[in-house]
């Protein structure tokens, strides 16, 4: 999604992209109707029976202070953080867009011989396009097809578009999506300009959150010089190399994340 904001601003602003995530996703997958599709398409009966059993039939139970309700015979929803619910969860992303990618093709963003049309991350899904009105289609396109195939539904206020400074494109309805100057995708910030100085404020205050909440916490004073060493690598580090995997290199940028570790060490 960067390389598409730095590539439409090399060809008169004419790039755009899109988001939006799906509802309280692995709440609301129906796993039956996913196990059908599998068996449908090659997976043993076996290996089906086991993966539904494995996501139905154990007890959950609620806990609320004292009380305690066990929730039984659900029929939705899956084990949030098991292998099956992440099996289960590829599923209707995956095939609406094998299916409707041909669809998708003459409105995605052209680079070179190729076409960029959706990128997703599991319940996140993101459209590039030449034009706003073709982003924002995209997606509608596919929710269209969560709904009436898998019966899942968008979450109203995770939609939001960008396109490229300079760009007259706007949203035909603004309430449904907006249209911003920074776009927020995963925990980095895009700007509309292609410049990385607001991800790299916002993972500045990230870091220094970890550092206070751990390296000088109270609990950490008396830890030796190498551990607290260690713990900011464990703690703070993280936060930053998450981040700046797309972020240019350049003698300023690089100044100023010297002069943050500096500070951290001597603190």
């Amino acid at each position: 999604l960067q390389a598409v904001i730095e590539k439409g601003l090399d060809n008169h602003s004419k790039s755009a992209i899109a988001q939006q995530d799906i509802e309280k996703y692995y709440d609301s997958l129906r796993p039956l109707p996913i196990v059908r599709w599998l068996s449908d398409n090659g997976v043993p009966m076996s290996v089906c029976a086991a993966l539904i059993r494995q996501q139905m039939l154990p007890q959950v139970i609620l806990k609320i202070g004292q009380e305690s309700v066990s929730i039984q015979q659900r029929a939705s929803g899956s084990l949030t953080g098991s292998r099956g619910a992440g099996l289960l969860a590829r599923v209707p992303v995956e095939t609406i867009v094998c299916q409707r990618h041909s669809h998708w093709m003459e409105s995605g963003f052209s680079a070179g011989d190729d076409t960029l049309t959706v990128c997703t991350y599991i319940d996140n899904i993101f459209s590039a396009s030449d034009t706003l009105h073709e982003a924002v289609a995209i997606l509608e396109d596919f929710e269209n097809e969560l709904r009436n195939k898998w019966g899942l539904r968008v979450k109203p206020t995770s939609r939001t578009c960008m396109v490229c400074r300079g760009s007259d494109d706007i949203p035909t309805d603004a309430d449904k999506w907006p249209l911003v100057a920074e776009f927020s995708v995963l925990e980095h910030l895009l700007q509309n300009n292609g410049d990385t100085r607001a991800c790299w404020t916002t993972t500045q205050r990230s870091m220094w959150k970890a550092y206070f909440g751990n390296c000088r916490a109270a609990a950490a004073e008396r830890l030796s010089l190498r551990t607290k060493f260690q713990l900011l690598n464990k703690c703070v580090t993280p936060s930053f190399d998450y981040r700046n995997t797309r972020w240019p290199a350049h003698r300023q940028r690089c100044l100023e994340i010297d002069r943050v570790q500096r500070k951290m060490y001597i603190l």
